[in-house]
């Protein structure tokens, strides 16, 4: 039997195969008698070797999030049900936290979010594209650039082609992007006002 709190249930679902296999390896019973002697397993990780594929056991350790913040924020930009960087749509929208829920501050309010598509969420998370106050979207030049020169600035033009020049926005204002939120975002990000 296995129990889950809410909000681990997404991560229940992408590795329920491998916890319910649990049991079927020659290591399963040490893992377990840990666990069982001490709330806190050791930070290093624990493997249980299968004929196939290795599984191994980590502690993780993270901040929760609000269930309902993913269904919140889309719902809030369904009027398009499209990113609001480029209104690409193919069920590849995330629901994406302006500042990002590890901070300090951070909250699963509907206007800490965004819906963003796959590819623009993690162009965000990594300062690659952003958005001000005024919901313009802006790119890091000096960071594709870098890229370029890197020789990893592959689809650099098409990205660029891609981006609206201002953001798609909720229909209701209490549920548009807090101001608050993008300049936190925008100044930990080390993007210049």
């Amino acid at each position: 039997m296995v129990a889950v709190k809410p909000e681990y249930l997404t991560e229940y679902i992408r590795s329920h195969n491998d916890i319910h296999a649990f049991g079927n390896f020659p290591e399963s019973p040490r893992v377990l008698e840990l666990a069982l002697q001490d709330e806190n397993l050791p930070d290093e990780e624990i493997a249980l070797t299968p004929a196939d594929r290795k599984i191994v056991l980590t502690t993780l350790r993270k901040r929760s999030r609000d269930a309902s913040f993913q269904s919140r924020v889309l719902n809030a930009y369904s009027y398009s049900y499209s990113c609001a960087m480029c209104n690409v749509q193919l069920r590849l929208i995330d629901a994406a936290h302006i500042l990002p829920v590890e901070i300090d501050g951070s909250s699963d309010e509907t206007f800490n979010g965004i819906a963003l598509c796959a590819i623009h969420h993690r162009a965000y998370d990594r300062a690659l594209v952003t958005f001000n106050e005024d919901f313009q979207v802006r790119l890091n030049d000096n960071r594709l650039e870098s890229l370029e020169k890197e020789k990893l600035g592959g689809g650099t033009k098409e990205f660029r082609a891609g981006l609206r020049p201002l953001i798609n926005l909720p229909p209701s204002r209490r549920d548009r992007p807090h101001p608050e939120y993008i300049a936190k975002a925008n100044l930990l990000r080390g993007w210049a006002r």
